[in-house]
């Protein structure tokens, strides 16, 4: 399991936020002001060996099929409701998952409302893939309907 990282992003250190995401993004944040929680618990690696951003992990989301098996653990997408320290996590989305024919497993909480839509866009547009399809009718019956 990957190290724990943990982002609380302000108008001073937007500086993290350019790393992971585009500028209009990081724009829209000092806009609304405040501080928002991006939490990444595990994410997969790129082949040095550094962990992938969350660019990389989108981009992949649209080359790889993800692995069915996890639709009956919250269907990659559910509300993050911890037992301590509930107050700081209020409003946050975790998204934990894996894809079917790489190992890239990711386990992400954040409550920045962009990031929260682009990756449940992602995953909602994988979950349609042909591909994806076919691995969930042979998880669940065994065999692929035509």
């Amino acid at each position: 399991m990957s190290t724990k990282t943990i982002f609380y992003l302000t108008e001073f250190d937007c500086f993290q936020r350019s790393a992971l995401y585009h500028a209009r993004v990081a724009t829209n944040l000092l806009k609304e002001g405040g501080m928002t929680l991006l939490e990444i618990i595990e994410i997969g690696k790129n082949e040095h060996g550094r962990e992938l951003t969350i660019r990389e992990l989108i981009k992949k989301l649209e080359e790889h099929p993800l692995d069915p098996g996890f639709e009956q653990s919250g269907n990659f997408i559910f509300p993050y409701q911890p037992v301590r320290d509930a107050k700081r996590y209020a409003g946050c989305k975790a998204f934990f998952g894996d894809f079917a024919m790489i190992s890239c497993r990711f386990f992400i909480v954040t409550d920045e409302k962009v990031l929260i839509e682009e990756l449940i866009i992602a995953i909602k547009e994988n979950q349609e893939r042909i591909d994806y399809g076919r691995l969930r009718d042979l998880q669940m019956n065994g065999r692929v309907s035509n």
